[in-house]
């Protein structure tokens, strides 16, 4: 799965851990933050791939959307989850 942050990451962490735990039959191929945050450097502290893609960074809103869906694509990410991502 990919997971999509903004924040704290408190639902991505608690994803991690449930998947650690064997209770989440998942793996979370990379973590896409809006901006640096604390949830990308928790995800970092554990071992994730992390990427921040600033919105405010992209040339348009199609730009961004492409950025973000080339790095979900590239990871082989089958499913999304949008945690906190704003």
């Amino acid at each position: 799965m990919g997971v999509l942050i903004s924040g704290g990451g408190r639902t991505l962490m608690n994803l991690h851990r449930l998947i650690q735990a064997g209770q989440l039959n998942a793996q979370v191929a990379v973590v896409v933050a809006s901006r640096p945050c604390k949830g990308a450097e928790l995800a970092r502290q554990s071992g994730l791939d992390v990427h921040v893609v600033s919105c405010k960074k992209a040339k348009d809103a199609q730009d961004y959307s492409k950025q973000i869906t080339r790095l979900l694509s590239r990871a082989g990410a089958e499913l999304v989850v949008m945690a906190g991502f704003l």
